[in-house]
């Protein structure tokens, strides 16, 4: 809702917990901009941060919706029709979701799945002991551009 200018708010408490960083002065213009940005829709602020992030760890791909691809089926026949869409040979999917996937389409369309075993990378944050699970803007604001690239490429 534009109603409340949560943008300012959001922007204001990034600044208040990270103005002290090492690389604040780096990554901040990144955030303002982002910030500055007149989108209307959550998920196009979304697009634009992850678009951000890419930026910096400079990762170079090719964005598709999967709106954008015609196709019926529903859960994993789905995924499996949006990747043979796109000439996927594989599928990179977290552990979390061994639960309630179904090996047998992926078989069938020949994709190899692949199970993400992430290993969260330790570093130096400004408050305390080390938190995981933060966003990677954090990364970047603790580590800066080089050194958060390095770091991703070594996970």
């Amino acid at each position: 809702s534009n109603a409340v200018d949560w943008k300012k708010q959001n922007l204001n408490l990034l600044k208040q917990n990270y103005k002290k960083s090492q690389y604040f002065d780096e990554i901040f213009p990144y955030v303002e901009k982002l910030y500055a940005q007149n989108l209307e829709k959550l998920a196009d602020f979304n697009m634009a941060s992850i678009l951000m992030i890419l930026e910096l760890f400079d990762i170079k791909i090719a964005i598709k919706y999967s709106s954008s691809f015609k196709t019926l089926r529903t859960k994993s026949e789905r995924l499996v029709d949006l990747l043979i869409m796109t000439d996927a040979s594989h599928y990179l999917s977290g552990l979390g979701a061994k639960g309630y996937h179904d090996d047998r389409p992926f078989n069938d369309a020949k994709i190899e799945v692949l199970w993400q075993n992430f290993q969260h990378p330790i570093y130096s944050q400004l408050y305390g002991d080390f938190i995981q699970n933060l966003s990677s803007i954090d990364l970047f604001f603790n580590c800066g551009i080089e050194q958060s690239r390095k770091i991703l490429r070594r996970c």
